[in-house]
């Protein structure tokens, strides 16, 4: 079946004078009630050219969503591109086919939606790998930009042919790829862009081997320097926020960014029984138990803003435009 095309929602933006946390509750009300989001319709040729032209005054930026008000958040705050996950907590799992066709009709920035199956290590049996590339097969049904993708052996190594199973699916659903962290868990992050520029792989999302991105902003650097010449863009992200965007970007050269820029918000929910919480190993408390994180559309802005100046030699293509067109 061929992939459908990528809708967008006809539906305005919160206004630009609106506090953050209104325009974020106005979100989660829309995630919370689908029938509130605006009938999709089809993108312009005048959307893909404003989202190209800002681009090219800056450097991107994709924020990393779990809810549909997020992505609505990201969008109205200016960034660049949504990476789509759920289970942040764990560090991101595969959404469900569902919220990645939600996303997908009511947004129009491209969506790169992350394949991975549970939490842990990024070393996959042949079962999973199986459910991933079914993942990816079915996520080019839907309109998405592309895939987020990973895999490493024992001896953290590229898994080359688990790699190579996702990009084919990829590539036959006219998806894009980015790799995902796992190059920061890897034994050689150069071994992986090796890896990522000979599988026709398009990014990578990297916080240079380290627990952010500003301390890895070495490694960073030299993965910019070594992707050169390659159609791979390196792209950083792990602990940024809209204050130290700027200085990640000066730093490593890279010309895309990824955060997710959450602020917490309270549930819905008037009545609030008290002794249970949800989850398993994680902390909880009564508060925290009826409260949720959405990316602030404040917040994002204020990154865009402080990346929107800064020159950049070389900017990659948001989205496969032949194909959402």
């Amino acid at each position: 079946m061929p992939p459908k095309k990528r809708r967008v929602a006809s539906g305005p933006p919160p206004p630009a004078d609106m506090p953050a946390n209104a325009a974020a509750s106005a979100d989660h009300a829309a995630d919370t009630d689908p029938s509130s989001i605006d009938a999709p319709a089809a993108p312009t040729a005048s959307t893909s050219s404003a989202a190209e032209a800002k681009a090219e005054r800056g450097v991107l930026l994709e924020v990393c969503c779990d809810s549909v008000a997020s992505c609505l958040a990201a969008e109205a705050g200016g960034a660049g591109r949504i990476e789509l996950c759920s289970g942040l907590v764990e560090g991101g799992l595969t959404p469900s086919i569902g919220l990645v066709a939600t996303v997908v009709a009511a947004t129009s920035l491209p969506v790169m939606v992350l394949i991975r199956p549970r939490p842990g290590d990024f070393v996959h049996t042949a079962v999973e790998v199986g459910a991933m590339v079914r993942d990816v097969e079915a996520i080019g049904t839907v309109g998405a930009a592309g895939v987020v993708i990973g895999a490493l052996d024992a001896e953290g190594a590229p898994d080359m042919p688990t790699l190579t199973r996702m990009v084919g699916a990829a590539k036959a659903a006219g998806l894009g790829c980015t790799f995902h962290r796992a190059i920061d868990m890897a034994r050689d992050p150069v071994e992986v862009l090796q890896a990522c520029v000979s599988l026709g792989i398009d990014r990578i999302l990297t916080s240079g081997g380290s627990n952010t991105a500003l301390a890895g902003a070495s490694t960073i650097a030299n993965l910019v320097t070594q992707s050169a010449g390659t159609a791979v863009s390196i792209m950083a992200g792990g602990g940024v926020t809209e204050d130290n965007a700027k200085e990640l970007a000066d730093r490593t050269g890279v010309t895309e960014i990824h955060g997710s820029f959450r602020v917490p918000l309270p549930c819905a929910t008037r009545y609030r029984k008290q002794g249970v919480f949800m989850g398993g190993s994680k902390e909880n408390t009564q508060e925290s138990e009826f409260m949720i994180k959405v990316a602030g559309a404040d917040r994002v802005a204020g990154a865009v803003a402080a990346l929107a100046d800064l020159e950049v030699k070389h900017f990659p293509v948001l989205a496969r435009q032949d194909r959402l067109q």
